[in-house]
């Protein structure tokens, strides 16, 4: 659907549930991506300790499993925050980091629940690991998202013909 000249480019929504949206989107993206990460940690592992000749040791595969889940979170949060700056007219850049956090207690709230986080020391550094990731992340990508929300708005009130949904212009 192409958005007519009269079509607002942001809905206005309160702010707390652009949070709810951006968290939402943060771990539904995270989902599938973390599903790869899993997948490409244990070749990589397998791989690591193949070509350095220690299989046993430990920080190696704690590296090779960490890094990919990281990353894979950073990504979710980047648009999960550019969600949130791209399309809530009354968030910014702080809304999109919130999002993102809450993305990431809600991440941890369950691997909490289903047991995984023990001894504390490592449920806590998790924690905040993926507090700063997602928070971080999100931020820059509301500020991405803002960024495009202001060019659609100077693309909008330019002079240039809308577009049909074929792609021509009137």
């Amino acid at each position: 659907m192409v958005a007519s000249p009269s079509e607002p480019e942001s809905f206005d929504y309160p702010r707390w549930l652009w949070l709810l949206v951006g968290a939402g989107v943060t771990f539904s993206l995270w989902v599938p991506l973390g599903i790869a990460a899993l997948f490409s940690a244990r070749r990589l592992a397998n791989l690591l300790s193949l070509a350095l000749g220690s299989p046993g040791d430990r920080v190696i595969s704690l590296v090779a499993v960490l890094v990919p889940l990281l990353l894979s979170f950073f990504l979710s949060s980047l648009g999960g925050g550019a969600l949130v700056g791209r399309f809530a007219a009354r968030s910014g850049i702080l809304q999109g980091a919130w999002a993102g956090a809450l993305g990431a207690f809600v991440a941890w709230g369950l691997a909490a629940v289903r047991g995984g986080l023990h001894p504390w020391p490592v449920a806590l550094t998790s924690l905040v690991v993926l507090l700063l990731v997602g928070g971080g992340s999100a931020a820059l990508g509301a500020r991405i998202g803002l960024r495009r929300r202001a060019r659609a708005e100077s693309y909008r009130q330019s002079d240039r013909p809308p577009l049909d949904p074929s792609g021509s212009a009137h």
